[in-house]
């Protein structure tokens, strides 16, 4: 069964980490890719902000994808305690 799985943030790192899950996918399918996770930016590939994270009721992985080593710790703390919620709802 594929895992479901989002990117935190819409940046070029976040588009490579996205063709990662693409070429793992190619050679066996694993991963369920919903989309990207922003709060400032609303387009197509944007599935929601932070309230859809805590709102997602089945297993969901995260990668944060956040090149600024600055900004990686803040939203480290804050997305660790979302997904551990996440994971251990049922």
């Amino acid at each position: 069964m594929m895992k479901d799985i989002v990117i935190v943030g819409v940046s070029g790192f976040a588009r490579e980490i996205a063709w990662l899950i693409d070429r793992i996918n190619s050679v066996e399918p694993y991963w369920n890719f919903l989309g990207y996770i922003n709060n400032c930016i609303s387009d197509g590939k944007v599935i929601g902000d932070d309230a859809y994270l805590s709102n997602y009721s089945k297993e969901l992985h995260v990668v944060i994808a956040k090149a600024d080593t600055r900004k990686h710790f803040e939203w480290k703390g804050k997305y660790y305690m979302c997904v551990f919620y996440i994971n251990n709802r049922n």
